[in-house]
């Protein structure tokens, strides 16, 4: 069976956001910081902020070929409470931009 990657991407993006957001932790956390170690905690700080920044802009999309994938489906997203209240703004704004693009009657 062939699927989509896209939905790869979610998992993804959480991943490495764990990560850097666990290295910031892990360097604040040192007892005896060095001017390296507060230039890399910046430098993690940016790279969060910038992930996102754009992770907000499109996560719906994300979120939406999730449902569409049949290994997912909406299910995926009622195991969190935030899962359930991404899946609720996705497929509002989903149904919006198909109700305005697709959604129309068919010119005879």
């Amino acid at each position: 069976d062939k699927y989509v990657t896209l939905p790869q991407v979610i998992v993804s993006f959480n991943l490495l956001l764990d990560k850097v957001e666990s290295t910031i932790r892990q360097l604040d956390e040192k007892i005896q910081r060095t001017v390296v170690d507060e230039q890399l905690i910046l430098g993690f700080q940016a790279a969060r902020d910038k992930i996102l920044k754009h992770y907000k802009k499109t996560n719906w999309i994300y979120c939406i070929s999730l449902i569409l994938d049949p290994r997912h489906k909406a299910e995926t997203f009622d195991l969190t409470p935030w899962g359930v209240e991404i899946k609720n703004m996705s497929l509002q704004k989903f149904e919006v931009i198909y109700k305005t693009y697709y959604d129309q009657e068919p010119v005879l």
